[in-house]
């Protein structure tokens, strides 16, 4: 897989100008039955991404054990 330099075919700035107003137009659609809003590819990733970085992770209650077993081996408390 390779990337694609926009620079080569379209000004930077016009680029970014015309996707933000792309982005906000969608954003702006009637959002269907059942559901709170429209989201963009990435953005539930962002958003898992964020709430794991505040509220941490969930862990199985195995693995949890698992994890303080091998911890006391290398002297960590938690």
């Amino acid at each position: 897989m390779g990337a694609i330099d926009i620079a080569h075919f379209i000004d930077l700035h016009t680029f970014k100008n015309t996707l933000s107003a792309m982005i906000k137009e969608i954003k702006e659609l009637q959002v269907a039955p059942g559901f709170n809003e429209i989201r963009l590819p990435g953005e539930r990733a962002l958003s898992l991404i964020e709430k794991n970085r505040l509220e941490g992770i969930e862990l199985p209650d195995l693995v949890y054990q698992e994890l303080l077993e091998i911890g006391q081996t290398y002297g960590l408390k938690l």
